[in-house]
């Protein structure tokens, strides 16, 4: 790779990140401090696995190709892939990752709100 792909990657990732840092806030809304770290780990091994990151998913069972295909680990790798590869950045990827990120995002103000109605924070 050259320093453009590099730096053209590097960019890509950082963007498609934004559904996974969202995730992270909706889990300290969601647990203790002290449970957070944890549930994380569960969570990207669980998004990891069935995203198709450790296994193919050309090799999964039908089942969990189907399953691959709802998470948003499977579509910010295939964005990964797919710059590398020189094909274009598939428009379902960056709709399920935003998907997931306003999704979340929307979630995290309703708990917020309803935090500080209830004058917890």
């Amino acid at each position: 790779m050259d320093v453009g792909q590099w730096i053209g990657l590097t960019a890509l990732m950082w963007v498609a990140a934004l559904p996974f840092a969202v995730l992270g806030v909706f889990v300290g809304f969601l647990v203790h401090a002290e449970t957070a770290y944890p549930v994380v780990t569960v969570l990207m091994f669980v998004l990891g696995y069935f995203g198709g990151l450790f296994t193919p998913v050309n090799q999964m069972p039908q089942a969990l190709r189907v399953a691959a295909r709802l998470l948003p680990s499977f579509h910010n790798a295939s964005l990964g892939i797919d710059f590398l590869a020189g094909r274009g950045l598939g428009f379902v990827h960056w709709l399920v990752l935003l998907g997931y990120a306003v999704a979340l995002g929307l979630v995290i103000v309703w708990r917020h709100r309803l935090q500080e109605s209830r004058g917890l924070t």
